[in-house]
């Protein structure tokens, strides 16, 4: 479990603009921390080896052929928990919703590769969690000054931890499409 109590009281002692949020969402943190934790113990038992970060930002194309870039999230994922971080990131309609189109592109090019029926879908998509909260965690810690040192670097975590919350609560919203979705 993160240290969401920890962050809250150094986020009071030093006055940052993101504690109301924080009380007012650690609830939900704790429960999706819970979640992808349990998921994870889950799905440890299949893994492969994999960028783990395959954001459109983190991929360049040259002559239809894409070149991944930024390989410091790179290891071992189960491969469906890889495949619901991506659609999450590439399916994406540009107003924080799935387009169920481009999902089912995606779900069909990977059937080449990995089978998807007996895929027990709730824990595979309650591990979309464990990402942001990694992300958010950081953000936290460069917001607060520990994982930061300059004023800059402290102002982009309090931003990005504005951001992350907000797409928590999203891919809430998502997972409940994306199960229907799978369970069709």
């Amino acid at each position: 479990m993160y240290p969401w109590d920890d962050y809250f009281q150094l986020g009071i002692e030093r006055q940052s603009t993101w504690t109301k949020q924080l009380r007012q969402n650690k609830q939900s943190l704790e429960k999706w921390n819970k979640w992808s934790i349990d998921a994870t113990k889950l799905l440890n038992n299949q893994q492969v080896i994999s960028h783990r970060d395959l954001d459109p930002k983190n991929v360049m194309w040259h002559h239809d052929n894409p070149r991944l870039f930024d390989w410091k999230a790179a290891g071992s994922i189960n491969p469906y928990q890889e495949l619901i971080e991506v659609i999450n990131y590439w399916c994406d309609d540009g107003k924080d919703q799935l387009n169920y189109q481009l999902v089912e592109g995606m779900i069909n090019a990977y059937k080449n590769k990995y089978p998807l029926e007996d895929i027990q879908w709730i824990p595979v998509l309650n591990s979309g969690y464990a990402g942001m909260l990694g992300w958010l965690d950081y953000s936290f810690k460069s917001s607060l000054g520990i994982e930061a040192s300059t004023d800059e670097e402290k102002d982009i975590g309090t931003h990005q931890v504005l951001i992350t919350m907000e797409k928590l609560f999203n891919y809430e919203e998502k997972t409940e499409g994306l199960l229907n979705w799978f369970m069709r």
